[in-house]
């Protein structure tokens, strides 16, 4: 969901977590979990699912795990540990690249001495720290920036980082030169991009497939992608159809076959046809993921609850804020705490065995 400020942490914790909690490797039992940070009383460790405590509260500062893998900070520096809560890679990153720093395609991205390159699951550097900016891989592909990034924010909130990107192979190799004033992930094969102020889609190849015409894009999602053009959002495919006319105030990603849509002040929800399938009637909405979107209502004092594909309310308003379900957990905002709950709406909270106290 896109949030006002106050919703931005709420955004950063629960990125990673809302677009997957990792792949598991063979590590025994523990492998088949997914497992969730959490925090007590200042220090970080793993919960299950139910709230059953797999990784004590003992470090810095925790990720999600991706790959079988998460980073964890100790004594000011970050490693990476499997789900037994064992280094894989021990810590020594000082200048760490945070929730960016994920395994993907089996490289991490890190930051050494101010300058971005990638380590496998050994944690050697197999692509040297020689740009300023680095993104996960994606299709075998990431994006890279010889120049340090702004970061720019338009009036609906989207973040943007401009700077000169190219794209790199899992080598190394610059498979793309750069030559894009802003740069996103692959997907379906395309990436959206931008020349100056204008934005397309080129495939792997560096060609434009779509022409940069557009005033925003965003990536491919169940094969369409949401497009600005004179203020408006509508959506194409990937031959550049427009396929949803531009009529929209913001517009989201597909998702289960439904498309999060902003009409005048209120979200609703589109088909990929385009039709109205949930009317606009929430202040706030966020992607739909197991059956559920996150959405805040109007009439609940702009309380953020649950809804299934048809509108109706599984999980009744009563947080502030909410992200979508990944692995049967929720991360919401409630009495300015970060939690967990289920899908039935119930809190998931560490369980404390006191019997050794």
């Amino acid at each position: 969901m896109r949030f006002s400020r106050c919703y931005w942490c709420l955004i950063t914790i629960g990125f990673l977590i809302q677009y997957g909690c990792g792949i598991n490797e063979d590590l025994g039992a523990e492998s088949n979990r997914t497992l969730f940070p959490f925090e007590y009383e200042g220090k970080y460790g793993y919960i299950d699912e139910e709230g059953n405590i797999i990784i004590e509260h003992k470090f810095e500062r925790t990720y999600p795990f991706y790959e079988g893998l998460a980073a964890v900070t100790t004594e000011g520096k970050t490693g990476f540990i499997n789900k037994k809560g064992i280094f894989v890679i021990e810590p020594r990153f000082t200048r760490f690249n945070g929730y960016g720093s994920i395994f993907s395609e089996g490289l991490c991205v890190v930051n050494v001495d101010g300058k971005y390159g990638y380590i496998n699951k050994e944690g050697r550097i197999v692509i040297p720290c020689d740009f300023m900016s680095g993104g996960r891989f994606y299709d075998g592909l990431a994006q890279v920036s010889y120049t340090t990034p702004r970061t720019s924010f338009d009036e609906n909130g989207h973040m943007s980082f401009v700077g000169n990107y190219g794209y790199i192979d899992k080598n190394g190799k610059i498979i793309i030169e750069p030559q894009f004033t802003q740069a996103n992930r692959f997907s379906e094969g395309l990436a959206p991009v931008s020349v100056g102020d204008r934005w397309g889609f080129i495939n792997k190849d560096g060609s434009f497939v779509i022409n940069p015409i557009y005033d925003k894009a965003f990536y491919f999602s169940e094969g369409l992608a949401s497009v600005l053009k004179d203020g408006e959002w509508g959506y194409l495919n990937k031959a550049g159809d427009l396929v949803i006319d531009f009529q929209f105030e913001d517009a989201r990603f597909f998702s289960e076959g439904l498309a999060a849509v902003k009409i005048g002040d209120k979200w609703g929800f589109i088909n990929n046809e385009g039709r109205i399938i949930i009317n606009p009637k929430f202040s706030e909405a966020g992607e739909f993921s197991e059956g559920l979107a996150p959405v805040r209502s109007i009439e609940d004092d702009n309380l953020s609850g649950f809804i299934n594909i048809e509108g109706q309310w599984v999980i009744k308003p009563s947080f502030w804020g909410a992200l979508s379900f990944t692995d049967g957990l929720a991360i919401v905002l409630f009495e300015e705490s970060f939690l967990y709950i289920n899908p039935n709406g119930v809190l998931v909270l560490p369980k404390f065995d006191y019997s050794a106290d």
